[in-house]
C-alpha cells in the first residue's frame, strides 16, 4: 500500500506516479483504497494527469470520492500514455493512500478478430481440419462479425460469436476439427464473449490491466 509521511511532513497535495512499460491506449483507470485500518488517507479530491515521456504531464480527469472502501474508476476518452500520475488533492487525515492502481488499456476488436482468423488459417494450413468447407463457414462468421465491429454493434458481434462457437462446437462433435484447433479457437470465442457480456466494456475494451507499484513523485 502507498501511504504519504505518518508524520504529515509531505502535506497534500502528494501524488504517485505508475510506469506503464511502454506506450499504450488507455481508457479507464481503477483506484482500491485502503482495505484496512482506519480511513486515515482515504483520498477524497483527486487530479489524474497522462504523460507521452514521464516528463510533461497533462491534467485529464478530477473529481471528488466518498469516504469508503469501495473500487474508484476513471473512465476516459481512449488516450495514448506511457505514464499516469494520481494527485491526491485531499484525504482524509489530511493523509493519501491507495492500495492498487489498475489501468486499462483499449483494444480494437478487429485486432482480435484478426488474430483470430490468422489463428484459423494457421490450424487449417497443419490440417487441423477434417475438410476445406469446415474451415470456409468459420471464416465466414469472422468475417460478418468484421463488419458489425466496424459498425460498432456489440450484441450483433455477441449474437454472432455465440454462432461461431456453436458451429465449432459442431465440428467438433462430427470430427471435422482437431481437438487442438477447437480447444484454441473455442477459447478466444469464449474471453471475447465474456468481455463483451460485461457491463462496464464497450466493444473496443479488454479488461486486462496490470498493476505496478507506484512511486511518488
Amino acid at each position: 500500500m502507498w501511504h504519504t509521511d505518518w508524520d504529515l511532513n509531505d502535506p497534500l497535495p502528494q501524488s504517485i506516479t505508475v510506469d506503464l512499460g511502454g506506450a499504450h491506449h488507455i481508457n479507464e483507470v481503477r483506484v482500491l483504497p485502503r482495505q484496512t485500518g482506519t480511513d486515515n488517507g482515504i483520498i477524497t479530491q483527486y487530479k489524474l494527469y497522462v504523460s507521452a515521456d514521464g516528463q510533461l504531464f497533462t491534467e485529464l480527469a478530477n473529481g471528488v470520492w466518498n469516504i469508503d472502501r469501495e473500487e474508484k474508476r476513471i473512465q476516459f476518452a481512449p488516450v495514448e500514455a506511457t505514464h499516469i500520475k494520481l494527485e491526491a488533492i485531499e484525504g482524509v487525515g489530511g493523509f493519501a493512500s491507495v492500495a492498487e492502481i489498475d489501468v486499462f488499456k483499449e483494444v480494437e476488436l478487429e485486432t482480435h478478430l484478426a488474430t483470430m482468423m490468422t489463428l484459423m488459417e494457421h490450424f487449417e494450413q497443419k490440417g487441423e481440419f477434417d475438410d476445406d468447407r469446415a474451415a470456409h463457414s468459420l471464416k465466414l462468421h469472422l468475417t460478418a462479425l468484421s463488419r458489425y465491429g466496424e459498425k460498432d454493434l456489440p450484441d450483433k458481434v455477441v449474437k454472432h460469436l455465440k454462432g461461431y462457437r456453436l458451429l465449432l462446437e459442431h465440428q467438433k462433435e462430427n470430427g471435422l476439427v482437431s481437438e487442438t484447433a477447437f480447444s484454441v479457437l473455442r477459447n478466444d470465442a469464449d474471453w471475447l464473449i465474456d468481455q463483451l457480456l460485461k457491463e462496464d466494456v464497450n466493444v473496443k475494451l479488454t479488461t486486462e490491466h496490470r498493476y505496478i507499484s507506484g512511486l511518488i513523485r
